[in-house]
């Protein structure tokens, strides 16, 4: 089986517990990316936009699996897949 991607950054630049953003320009994607890592070092990829809010998800935290966004206060996060 063949696999094609782009590389967009290195481990190292994704902070462990937060994200980065990846320009759409970049990824040929509708969305910037999403790039999270996990307390854990998992890193998972996701459309940057938030679906309960128009806000980044890579400027949010990311701890065990769950992802709490800087403009959302309490309970509410988006799930890790």
């Amino acid at each position: 089986m063949s696999t094609s991607g782009i590389r967009v950054a290195a481990l190292g630049d994704i902070p462990v517990g937060d994200g980065i953003a990846i320009d759409k320009s970049i990824t040929g994607t509708t969305d910037d990316i999403a790039l999270l890592r996990d307390d854990d070092g998992t890193v998972y990829a996701l459309n940057n936009t938030c679906p309960h809010e128009i806000a980044s998800l890579a400027r949010g935290h990311y701890r065990l699996h769950r992802l709490v966004s800087q403009r959302l206060i309490g309970e509410r996060c988006c799930r890790g897949a």
